[in-house]
């Protein structure tokens, strides 16, 4: 079902001026890194996400964002690390209730700014490479800024001393 999904999904938006590459399953440690290391942007055009580790995982590593910035990632996508792509809340059901009732919301995608982001991130990469190196390095230090070890010490202990707190 995977492969007939992303074949109608290639049809439709064929031709392409660039390389798509559609990865279906788990990569290995290397290969994960190798996809990290020669890739110019990561995008996410999810409807939400609880943290997106993915996305975390390329830009700790310097690679900017094309993203919307809602749900988990209003904690770490901002303007100088990633091209944003505009989104609205919509009502949904969560996937896993049979019911379908309509008690959430996830939200939208304003395609057009997607496709603004991608010739935009086009533009930078190719032709303002300062600028481009200036994203990378916000990447960085936006995901340190927000996950980094010494943060999640920092927060930990931080935690471990309220308890410590109360039981007093």
């Amino acid at each position: 079902m995977f492969f007939e999904d992303i074949f109608t999904f290639y049809m439709r938006l064929h031709p392409f001026d660039c390389r798509v590459v559609f990865i279906h399953g788990y990569l290995s440690d290397e290969e994960y890194q190798q996809l990290v290391v020669h890739s110019s942007y990561i995008v996410n055009a999810s409807r939400g996400e609880g943290q997106c580790l993915p996305l975390m995982e390329f830009m700790s590593s310097g690679v900017p964002a094309i993203a919307p910035l809602n749900t988990a990632m209003l904690d770490y996508i901002d303007p100088a690390n990633a091209f944003i792509v505009k989104s609205s809340p919509e009502l949904a059901y969560w996937p896993h209730d049979p019911r379908q009732v309509y008690r959430t919301y996830w939200h939208r995608i304003d395609w057009q700014t997607l496709y603004e982001a991608f010739v935009a991130s086009e533009a930078v990469f190719s032709k303002s490479p300062r600028v481009y190196r200036d994203m990378c390095a916000a990447a960085t230090a936006s995901l340190q800024g927000f996950c980094s070890m010494a943060v999640a010490r920092s927060r930990l202990q931080e935690f471990f001393g309220r308890i410590r707190d109360r039981e007093s």
